[in-house]
């Protein structure tokens, strides 16, 4: 580390992290500044990207700064408070024992590990995806403590209810897309004055980017045999089970000039992504289910060389492709809290039997209405689609002292 430089201490967890966040750490380093980068013992799993994203010694290892004596007694201080919550009828007596019992000492081990990541990195500010983690709570917490502001970003399309997003300003400045966010955050109950609208972070990049490596052959490179002079079509699923209102995923398909893919949402678990697996391994020549395992990059590559997207459920997925304007089908699951079709931004493909039925459907009815409601729709959650510079300098003024509060 460079001790003469500004420091920005950021949080990393899951790729998705890194895809929104490293854009503005780039753009603060190239304003002189070192950014520090470090993850939790809990998001293990993520240590691969984060290698080959800073190298083996790019990033700080937070359980290399426990100090098991601290995070025993803070354990022990504890203790009494939870057990007591065990004898009363609530949520987390519904928890088994043994499970809460470890998830409190891994806290408290984790806050005391973070109090001392920042007495030895000492940054100038820090930065987090959003609050919503514990791991940034903590940093938020010793950070506002210490004097040292705290930002957060959006993490994708915000479309749940409001009570969801509750929390996202306790510490930190929220610097978010568009006015849709700010407007869901102010109903959540977040303080209005720490929500700045500036943009995503570099929304347009990704697209250029995509863009240019489909047109050099990445994607023909990274699908299967099969999809060679056929049409591509994408479908995005939820992170839930796949409900009877998913059409059948070779009914039409064979035999069509399309070739279909499948991409599950970042939080799907294991029990969802095999049976997509399943579902979508059984005939290769016409169909593929692309591997979460898979450069990030890849996602974008697909967005940029599908001709028609189906989305089953609402994600973010959603929001990246009306930004290119192309065909939007969806497929509504029961409860969803938010629908594009019934928005007019999506044509409605319930009943579609197959997936055939539902791209040419697609295909056939979207129109200049449908691309005037995404236009609009895009100028509500982003206001700029390459904010990173701007986000970056809001970052670099500073806000006034927080309030510190000792911890």
């Amino acid at each position: 580390m460079n001790s003469k430089k500004r420091r920005l201490l950021a949080f990393r967890g899951p790729v998705h992290h890194g895809r929104l966040m490293r854009p503005v750490e780039d753009a603060i380093e190239r304003h002189g500044w070192e950014v520090v980068r470090y993850t939790a013992g809990t998001e293990a799993c993520f240590q691969d990207h984060l290698q080959q994203e800073c190298g083996l010694d790019g990033f700080k290892w937070l359980a290399d700064y426990v100090d098991e004596a601290a995070a025993t007694r803070l354990y022990q201080s504890h203790v009494p408070y939870f057990q007591g919550k065990l004898a009363e009828p609530n949520t987390l007596s519904l928890m088994l024992p043994q499970v809460l019992d470890r998830i409190i000492y891994f806290a408290c081990q984790e806050f005391v590990a973070t109090r001392n990541l920042l007495h030895q990195i000492k940054p100038a500010a820090c930065l987090v995806l959003h609050e919503l983690n514990r791991w940034s709570m903590e940093l938020a917490a010793w950070a506002v403590s210490m004097d040292i502001p705290v930002w957060s970003l959006q993490e994708g399309m915000y479309y749940g209810d409001p009570w969801l997003y509750t929390g996202h300003t306790r510490y930190s400045r929220s610097l978010v897309w568009g006015e849709a966010t700010k407007e869901i955050l102010l109903k959540a109950g977040c303080a209005p004055e720490r929500v700045d609208v500036l943009g995503h972070p570099d929304l347009s990049q990704q697209w250029q980017q995509a863009k240019q490596s489909v047109a050099d052959g990445v994607l023909a490179h990274e699908l299967p045999a099969g999809a060679a002079g056929k049409r591509l079509a994408l479908t995005s699923l939820p992170h839930v089970a796949l409900t009877d209102k998913a059409p059948e995923v070779l009914q039409g398909i064979v035999g069509s000039p399309w070739f279909l893919v499948a991409r599950c949402h970042p939080l799907a678990d294991l029990t969802v992504i095999e049976a997509v697996r399943k579902l979508f391994g059984e005939c290769p020549e016409h169909v593929w289910f692309s591997d979460l395992t898979l450069p990030f990059a890849h996602r974008w590559r697909l967005l940029a060389g599908a001709e028609c997207m189906i989305a089953v459920g609402c994600s973010t997925a959603m929001l990246d492709w009306l930004w290119s304007g192309k065909p939007l089908g969806h497929i509504s699951l029961p409860g969803e809290p938010r629908s594009l079709s019934a928005e007019g931004l999506a044509v409605p493909c319930d009943g579609a039997a197959g997936y055939l039925a539902a791209i040419e459907k697609t295909m056939a009815e979207w129109d200049d209405g449908y691309r005037a409601r995404a236009l609009a729709f895009m100028a509500h959650e982003v206001a700029d689609g390459s904010a990173a510079e701007r986000i970056a300098q809001r970052i670099i003024r500073g806000i006034p002292s927080m309030g510190g509060k000792k911890l």
